[in-house]
């Protein structure tokens, strides 16, 4: 489906009009969704909320059950942390996932095991415990107070990767409000991101406490913009708004990484250019969403670029 914003000089209710005309033509695209209808539904909620943020913007300026560590969500790649001298764990959303979400490509997770491993020499084993179910950083900072699996894997990681954040923008409070209610959409973005801010710093923390002042690796990944050159969005004034939403939470995940003395890894430029306005769709697989091959590529190198410490 592809919409496009009113033009600049419409008035407020043809807008509002083309808005309105967007999410009925979204509703029907809903009901054709068949092949998994969640992530399906949020993407297409996130579209129409680009089409009325834009508004608001040319106006200004001219939960799933938890996923256990075994099965789908996070099988254990490698092996188990007694064979290991180094474990590491992955956590968070569908991003480091792979699969089939990339054809079978392998995650960055075990590219940057294999890459410590020829750098250092250390055997290390994965554990993916990454989540395909649209995962919010609510929910893994739930997770990762109650799930024994997890805290287990985790209070015995040497190395944890933190990539949580793509399903946080509140697309669809947007979309009610925004082109209607200038303040309050702003609100509802700030809020947004300081609800996102403490729940990170909250699973960081757990993190730390499991891990019990022993070295850890600790890496955490931004996020990068999958709206931008998305067919979804085809004009300048259709993404731009992502741009903001991004820019945000990204200032957000860097921030609390390092009052968590973890280094933030910037996947985000790395994906979208130095102004994040750029198409990451040369890394992404075919959904456009997730990372392909090549993306996988690029964050295991990017987080190898961070260096080792404090385990070398």
């Amino acid at each position: 489906m592809q919409a496009t914003p009113a033009p600049l000089h419409s008035s407020p209710m043809a807008q509002l009009g083309a808005l309105t005309q967007a999410w009925a033509a979204a509703q029907a695209s809903l009901h054709r969704a068949v092949f998994n209808p969640m992530p399906r539904a949020q993407q297409l909620t996130r579209r129409l909320t680009l089409i009325a943020f834009s508004l608001l913007l040319s106006a200004c300026a001219a939960e799933p059950p938890a996923a256990s560590a075994t099965g789908a969500a996070g099988t254990p790649d490698t092996g188990e942390a007694s064979d290991a001298e180094w474990m590491l764990v992955a956590i968070g959303d569908s991003i480091p996932y792979a699969r089939e979400d990339c054809g079978g490509c392998t995650s960055f997770v075990q590219l940057l095991a294999r890459a410590i491993e020829s750098q250092t020499g250390t055997a290390v084993m994965t554990r993916n415990l990454s989540s395909h179910d649209n995962l919010t950083s609510g929910r893994l900072l739930h997770r990762i107070k109650t799930d024994a699996t997890m805290r287990k894997s985790v209070a015995a990681a040497d190395i944890v990767t933190v990539t949580i954040g793509h399903n946080d923008p509140p697309w669809g409070d947007l979309q009610e409000v925004c082109g209607q209610d200038e303040g309050q959409c702003r609100d509802i973005l700030e809020t947004a991101v300081d609800s996102f801010a403490s729940n990170l710093g909250g699973v960081l923390a757990e993190v730390s406490d499991l891990r019990a002042g022993a070295a850890t690796m600790i890496r955490v990944t931004n996020q990068y913009n999958d709206v931008v050159g998305d067919a979804c969005c085809p004009t300048e004034a259709s993404w731009l708004p992502s741009v903001h939403v991004k820019d945000a939470f990204n200032v957000a995940v860097c921030k609390v990484a390092a009052e968590h003395d973890a280094p933030c890894v910037d996947v985000y430029h790395a994906f979208n250019g130095a102004d994040g306005q750029h198409d990451a769709g040369p890394l992404l697989a075919a959904d456009h969403t997730h990372p392909s091959a090549d993306g996988h590529e690029l964050i295991a190198e990017l987080i190898m670029d961070t260096g080792l410490a404090p385990l070398r």
